[in-house]
């Protein structure tokens, strides 16, 4: 009996882990709010760049060059920016829009203060 209310509550435990997002994940990441973010983590002095994708997660916004990249890489710490396995949902665009905003906004303060 025991054994069988413990997996009851592991299997709904794993069912509750695998639903969608609730809205405040999904908020969270709202592109409006990534400048204001951006700026606030600038004036506390956290300054770090927003990855998004799976694997090979990647910092959007970021210059072109391979050594903007690996400065990048190498020197500040990362945001991950939702979930970064290998299968995204329907909210990647949005996130990636948030990364791509937010990263401008850091990239233009350390270019200027490195």
């Amino acid at each position: 009996m025991m054994a069988r209310l413990v997996l009851a509550i592991f299997l709904a435990a794993a069912a509750i882990s695998c639903a969608s997002p609730s809205t405040a994940t999904i908020s969270r990441w709202d592109p409006v709010s990534a400048v204001a973010d951006a700026r606030r983590d600038i004036a506390a002095g956290h300054i770090r760049f927003a990855y998004i994708g799976g694997r090979a997660s990647y910092a959007p916004g970021l210059p072109e060059d391979g050594r903007t990249w690996l400065f990048v890489l190498h020197h500040y710490p990362q945001l991950e920016v939702g979930p970064q396995g290998c299968e995204q949902d329907v909210y990647f665009s949005e996130r990636k829009d948030y990364a791509t905003r937010y990263n401008r906004i850091m990239w233009s303060y350390v270019s200027k203060h490195r």
